[in-house]
């Protein structure tokens, strides 16, 4: 789980924002997005979740983020894992992906 924060995000307007990072995420390619919601809630704000495979030449790894901005400040919420490889039993993201959503539910900004 990482937690980013833009003290001076721009655009900073929480739509625009996170349409940038969309395309700075897709602009390498080899990412696959498989969900995108603007019915999120992060912090009680409105958010929206990204998630995404991005598939390099040694692994591929499944994403889940969540964009906000609260109190002129973006947040960026994300948790990865490697994805299973034909050889591997254990799925990590799925794995862990209850934990996750209790965390991202659980996220609070302070004053």
């Amino acid at each position: 789980m990482k937690i980013e924060v833009d003290t001076d995000p721009v655009p900073a307007d929480l739509e625009t924002f996170f349409v940038t990072e969309v395309a700075r995420i897709t602009r390498g390619g080899n990412v696959e997005i498989t969900t995108r919601d603007a019915l999120f809630r992060l912090s009680g704000e409105k958010a929206y979740q990204l998630d995404y495979n991005f598939r390099s030449d040694t692994e591929d790894i499944k994403v889940q983020s969540a964009y906000t901005i609260l109190n002129g400040r973006a947040y960026i919420v994300t948790f990865h894992a490697p994805a299973p490889v034909r050889s591997e039993k254990i799925n990590q993201f799925e794995q862990y992906y209850n934990d996750v959503v209790h965390m991202f539910d659980s996220f609070r900004t302070t004053a």
